[in-house]
């Protein structure tokens, strides 16, 4: 199957996925002695585009030694067409985003 995504769904879904994956970072596995996993899936179905970052984490907790701008979550419920923040029963955190590649923007036509 091959797409053909607009630049302005191409730059929302790069704002997005960095996003999710500095959240990962920066609070899904603070405290321990190694680095976890962050893992990506992605599907294509159409023009409907979902991406899936998870970890094996913390899970949804604030981090008191640094709180961040808190800008993440927000941003990625702008460019993305839905979000959907997941907490399994096996701990950590799966943020599941959607997009449409047709989608152009405000000042598309």
């Amino acid at each position: 199957m091959q797409a053909d995504p607009t630049d302005h769904a191409l730059g929302s879904i790069a704002v997005c996925v960095s996003e999710a994956m500095t959240n990962v970072v920066m609070h899904a596995y603070r405290d321990m002695d190694s680095p976890g996993q962050i893992d990506v899936e992605v599907e294509l179905d159409g023009d409907a585009f979902t991406v899936r970052v998870s970890d094996q984490g913390h899970g949804l907790e604030p981090r008191l030694d640094s709180p961040g701008l808190g800008l993440g979550l927000p941003l990625i419920s702008q460019f993305a067409v839905s979000s959907d923040i997941v907490s399994p029963e096996q701990g950590g955190t799966e943020i599941v985003m959607r997009f449409d590649l047709r989608e152009r923007g405000e000042a598309g036509p």
